[in-house]
Parts: structure tokens; sequence; C-alpha cells
């Protein structure tokens, strides 16, 4: 993993702060955990494309997944899921079946800090 593993670019976040409501349940908390569970869904689909040697499959989890990540500020996560959707559609399957791992061990790091930030209490939150 890289220095920066599961950086999260917070900024990302500003947006989805914006539209909080007074009195309504933390939205930003609530976009984190649909995160978790949809994210990891893509993740396994990625996994079961490569084991399959079904590449054109890998095309729109990894589309999904680099779009929901670079919502929420994991600009690594998005830029490698980014790659392997570029490969993917372009054929290319060796680049892609080395990028899986890599999305893997992103992903794990990017769930571990969102999770932190969902411990959080409201107040310290962000």
């Amino acid at each position: 993993p890289t220095a920066d593993a599961g950086q999260i670019n917070r900024h990302a976040w500003t947006a989805i702060t914006a539209l909080q409501q007074p009195d309504r349940p933390n939205l930003l908390h609530k976009t984190l955990r649909l995160y978790l569970t949809s994210s990891q869904g893509q993740i396994d689909e990625l996994r079961q494309a490569l084991l399959a040697g079904n590449y054109p499959a890998m095309t729109i989890p990894a589309h999904t997944l680099k779009s929901s990540s670079a919502m929420l500020g994991a600009d690594q996560l998005a830029t490698l899921a980014g790659q392997l959707e570029t490969h993917c559609r372009a054929g290319h399957q060796e680049p892609a079946a080395k990028l899986i791992p890599l999305i893997e061990t992103e992903h794990r790091h990017v769930c571990a800090s969102f999770r932190q930030e969902l411990s959080l209490p409201a107040k310290e939150a962000i």
C-alpha cells in the first residue's frame, strides 16, 4: 500500500453535508454506510468476474465503484477503478487482472477510514 492508502479527500464531503437538514439523520453517515454495503458487492463482482476470466463483466462494477468512490473522496480507489474500467473496455486483460488486488487493498483502507468516521459522535464527525 502507498503512504496515502485509504486517504480520503474530505472536501468531497462538503456537498453531502451541505444537504443536511436540521433534526434529520446524519446524511454523511447514511451515505458512508450505504457505500460500505454497496461497494463490497462491487468488489465481490470484480473478483468473481476475474476468477471466471470474464473481463467485460468487470466494466459496470468498476464504473460504479469509480463513481461512488470519487463522490466520497476516495480518490485513489476511484482512480484505480477507472483504470480497471478502461482496461476492461479495451480488452487489456493482463493489466486489468493486476489492478484487482490493488483495488481490494485500497478498498479495505477506504472502508476502514469510513468506519472510523462512523464511530465518531456526530459533533466530532468530519
